[in-house]
């Protein structure tokens, strides 16, 4: 519940100031989905799915928020900020940025 404002105005809660979950378009997860590998380990916990943590973690990084302000229609902020160093360090999400920045009509090259 937003608390009034000292000047007697309504305030506005936080979270309804948040961008709206970008996703990304099926045309735009088929030129990526491919450096992701598919695990069927079934032990623990079912894995959230590499396209929602992938979401989770551009929306993060387009709208430089904070890991605890991810809305709630994505998977866990712990999720996706231990996938977010992992695919960092190891140089993924730079090939999906890359990817993602080619454009459809091959006036840029991508590999």
């Amino acid at each position: 519940m937003a608390m009034p404002a000292p000047d007697g105005a309504s305030a506005v809660p936080f979270w309804s100031t948040l961008p709206e979950p970008a996703r990304l378009s099926d045309q735009e997860w088929f030129r990526v989905q491919h450096l992701f590998s598919n695990h069927d380990i079934k032990r623990g916990r079912p894995r959230r799915p590499d396209r929602e943590i992938l979401d989770a973690i551009l929306w993060v990084e387009a709208n430089d928020n904070k890991w605890h302000r991810l809305p709630c229609s994505y998977p866990p902020a712990q999720t996706c900020y231990a996938k977010y160093v992992v695919w960092r360090r190891d140089g993924l999400l730079g090939r999906v940025k890359d990817l993602l920045a080619c454009t459809v009509d091959g006036a840029q090259k991508c590999a």
